[in-house]
């Protein structure tokens, strides 16, 4: 096989590997306002949120303002998290900064999601909340 083929074969599984990740940021628009979410069943549930737009940080806790299951984040003060992300998964471009803890079956937990807002004395806004029980 020549250098050419190759070279073409290999664009083309880079191009096939940017559109499988799904977490373009550059896909979506910013959220800008509050945004409503939804989360699946299971003890890995899919987090979503709509209108479809790129936010900077899931949370995932049980209900609580002093203790995190998950937290996931994009690098930087950015929004570039972008439906839907799967618990304890990792986008390219992100960050987990608490590991996902065990979902437990029958309690409640709240999945927010935060935008970065590019303020200084405001840098994020929770702009979705929801409330689901694995």
């Amino acid at each position: 096989m020549n250098v050419s083929k190759l070279s073409a074969i290999a664009l083309l599984l880079a191009v096939i590997g940017a559109c499988d990740s799904g977490q373009d940021p550059g896909t979506l628009p910013q959220c800008q306002a509050v945004v409503t979410m939804s989360v699946s069943s299971g003890a890995t549930p899919t987090i979503s949120w709509a209108p479809r737009c790129r936010v900077s940080t899931v949370i995932v806790d049980p209900n609580s303002d002093f203790f995190d299951s998950w937290v996931l984040r994009t690098t930087g003060d950015t929004n570039g998290l972008q439906p839907p992300i799967r618990y304890g998964a990792s986008p390219n471009g992100s960050v987990t900064t608490i590991p996902p803890a065990v979902l437990q079956v029958g309690t409640q937990y709240r999945a927010r999601v935060l935008r970065a807002t590019g303020d200084s004395t405001f840098p994020f806004e929770a702009i979705g909340a929801a409330f689901f029980t694995p």
